[in-house]
């Protein structure tokens, strides 16, 4: 009997690879969630501040501007929502379900969060998850050890994330 390479023996499955990285964003969505429920950060009147501190504290691009200030004046309707939107994406890719568009939504999410949080948080605090999101967006990942993989196997004639 041969013995296995060394190198082969420790080479990293790329589905595997792939499946930890959706599994870690999507606990870190749900980590940011957690988070800013302790914050009350889904009430109307702290969502508003919050998002008014963007606008002020920040070097926040003039255009996004706007849209900041759109979202704090809806904050009533925004605050909520987006407590589910967080919820929601970080609980589809921990289990694999949807995953490419809960992936591209969490792209979509982050870039935001990254424009409105300009010249207060690092780039690299954002850059590599949203890179994440970009990556699962364009991949199969919930197939290994995620529902996608067993609703395709299930229904083959159907697309799943």
């Amino acid at each position: 009997m041969e013995r296995e390479s060394t190198q082969s023996r420790w080479a990293i499955n790329p589905r595997r690879a792939l499946a930890l990285l959706r599994i870690t964003l999507g606990l870190l969505l749900l980590g940011a969630f957690l988070e800013n429920y302790q914050k009350g950060l889904y009430t109307a009147e702290t969502y508003a501040g919050y998002i008014e501190s963007l606008i002020t504290r920040g070097a926040t691009p003039d255009f996004w501007k706007g849209a900041l200030q759109t979202l704090a004046e809806h904050a009533a309707t925004v605050a909520p929502l987006q407590a589910v939107l967080e919820l929601s994406l970080g609980g589809l890719l921990f289990l694999g379900l949807l995953t490419r568009l809960a992936a591209g939504t969490t792209f979509l999410l982050l870039s935001a969060r990254w424009l409105s949080e300009w010249g207060i948080a690092s780039v690299g605090e954002m850059a590599f998850p949203m890179i994440v999101a970009l990556l699962l967006a364009f991949s199969n990942a919930g197939h290994w050890a995620g529902l996608d993989g067993v609703l395709s196997r299930r229904r083959p004639t159907l697309t799943f994330g």
